[in-house]
């Protein structure tokens, strides 16, 4: 239980190759960076950076291993949910794929936001990032200059209506962030950035660390950690709070094929969990689980 509680930075990235576009329009990034925020909220987490590019995104997240799953798969089942309301996408985006990995010192860690706020440039946009909108990066090291539109409001001040019509959700958000009349939430409401800045020291020492191409180092981790998934000891731990939540029973050994087999969809979906793995720790036939996962 301590190891599944405890808390450290890691970098989520979702699959950029299994799908051609996330995001299309500006409305489709506002309110994929405001579902950073609200996955934030659900999460417990803090957030340290974010890159939203048009077919995946990048995160540098603390918080426990437990909390940043639950982070990525709220957000890939929302934005699924969203792609499908706006576009009437047929194919669901519940199976995009993505990583975790963790990073264990301050040296990694300024590599990896950087590599993080670079990502606009890699992908060959012809800017600064601190001029790309879509990421954390738009304000490191401004000061004032990044205190937003004029006209933002906070969230308490919006009427219910507003709230649902501007943030398209009916989760309860802090009262006290901002935003602006696009219904973008102001990523200072909710981004860490000032540690941020301290980490980085100066504006030269940022500078200094975004000058540094560390992709193949970052990319290669990466692509090694690609479909992490909770290991046994870890799952465990979440099967006997599922069954517990739903069923009140201790054990898997109390709930019957159909109630095990409910139990699997969600190790499935919601944990990224493979048949295999989730046949040993629900006494199942892993045959007999794919004509049901």
């Amino acid at each position: 239980m301590e190891a599944r509680e405890k808390k450290g930075f890691y970098h989520l990235c979702t699959d950029g190759h299994q799908v051609s576009s996330i995001f299309k329009e500006d409305s489709d990034f506002i309110a994929g960076a405001n579902r950073i925020a609200i996955c934030k909220h659900i999460a417990g987490v803090s957030v340290f950076s974010f890159t939203l590019m048009d077919n995946h995104i990048h995160c540098v997240l603390y918080g426990s291993l437990e909390q940043c799953r639950c982070f990525i798969r709220k957000y890939i089942q929302l934005t699924s949910m969203y792609n499908q309301f706006e576009y009437n996408a047929s194919k669901s985006l519940r199976q995009l794929k993505a990583s975790i990995i963790p990073i264990f010192d301050e040296s990694a860690l300024r590599k990896t936001i950087s590599y993080v706020h670079r990502n606009p440039i890699k992908g060959g946009f012809r800017f600064l990032p601190s001029e790309y909108m879509w990421s954390s990066s738009y304000l490191m090291f401004k000061g004032q200059s990044a205190s937003g539109n004029q006209t933002s409001r906070t969230i308490q001040s919006l009427s219910v209506r507003e709230r649902r019509s501007l943030l398209r959700t009916h989760i309860s958000l802090p009262g006290d962030w901002l935003v602006d009349a696009s219904g973008l939430i102001d990523y200072r409401s909710y981004v860490e950035y000032p540690s941020v800045e301290r980490l980085f020291k100066s504006p030269v020492g940022y500078i200094y660390f975004l000058s540094q191409k560390n992709e193949g180092e970052i990319d290669m981790a990466l692509g090694q950690a690609q479909n992490v998934f909770l290991g046994d000891k870890e799952l465990r731990c979440v099967v006997k709070r599922l069954i517990q939540e739903k069923y009140n029973v201790d054990g898997v050994t109390y709930l019957n094929i159909p109630q095990r087999l409910e139990v699997a969809r969600r190790l499935k979906y919601e944990y990224f969990s493979t048949p295999k793995q989730i046949a040993r720790l629900l006494n199942l036939n892993q045959e007999l689980l794919k004509d049901f996962i």
